[in-house]
């Protein structure tokens, strides 16, 4: 099963302690917001505020892939 999340790079730790613990085989996805040709939003979640792509990452947007251990 595929599952996206998006946040900036000081959100990712947390992000990934809180719904993704014990999960093996995750990807980290460096993506250039000016190169994504679909919309991004700012949005708050609780007290932060996540960037929402709505639809789906073109793959030159995409600058970086690194394997994500959570811990």
């Amino acid at each position: 099963m595929i599952f996206h999340i998006c946040s900036k790079a000081e959100q990712v730790a947390g992000v990934a302690n809180a719904f993704y613990k014990g999960v093996e085989g995750l990807v980290l996805l460096h993506i250039a917001l000016d190169k994504l040709q679909v919309e991004v939003r700012w949005e708050e979640v609780g007290e932060e505020v996540y960037p929402h792509i709505y639809g789906p990452i073109n793959l030159d947007a995409v600058v970086e892939v690194e394997d994500f251990e959570v811990g």
